[in-house]
């Protein structure tokens, strides 16, 4: 697993115009830390991710905003796709095989290639195959070529950094709730 590449791409991969908590990522001085084939960590501009990288170079990341916690997930691959376009996909694991959408979310350079954000819908449920998962999570998803694109990740350490990862973003919450100044009408 190479968690430095995963930790690279990750952090381009995750710059998508979202509210910036520089002074959280500043405060937190969170390292990079390792569960299995999974990485969890912060972006640049705070955002906590937990990531696998597969072979091919591919990305499978979950992403939360510490602010709101809300979390979503993305898959950085290199399969062009236009801005805001759907596509369906297929989830597959040794639980069972699952109907996804995909949101093209744009795109962004690593190095000599060009990654395609692809946004899942139903986070909870892709949660749930992915923490249950201890080998192979793979998504297919139709090409315009009448082909089929297979991306397959690694599940193994998945349960524990995703856990990871929500304890980071619960703990970058309390810090942001502390520092929030503003008026209040009591």
């Amino acid at each position: 697993m190479r968690s430095a590449g995963v930790k690279q791409i990750a952090f381009r991969a995750l710059i998508l115009g979202v509210i910036p908590v520089l002074a959280l990522a500043q405060e937190a001085n969170v390292p990079a830390r390792t569960y299995g084939d999974w990485v969890v960590s912060l972006t640049d501009e705070g955002m906590p991710y937990a990531a696998a990288i597969n072979s091919a170079g591919d990305i499978l990341m979950k992403r939360c905003d510490p602010v709101s916690l809300t979390c979503t997930w993305i898959q950085g691959i290199t399969i062009s796709c236009n801005d805001g376009a759907s596509s369906p996909a297929l989830l597959n694991s040794a639980q069972g095989a699952y109907f996804h959408v995909l949101y093209c979310r744009g795109s962004f350079s690593s190095g000599q290639r060009t990654y395609y954000r692809y946004e899942l819908d139903s986070p909870d449920q892709l949660d749930s195959v992915v923490m249950a998962s201890s080998g192979i999570v793979g998504l297919a998803m139709p090409l315009e070529s009448g082909q089929f694109n297979v991306t397959r990740y690694s599940a193994k350490g998945a349960k524990s950094a995703i856990e990871a990862l929500f304890r980071l973003a619960k703990e970058l919450n309390k810090r942001s709730s502390k520092s929030q100044t503003g008026n209040q009408r009591l």
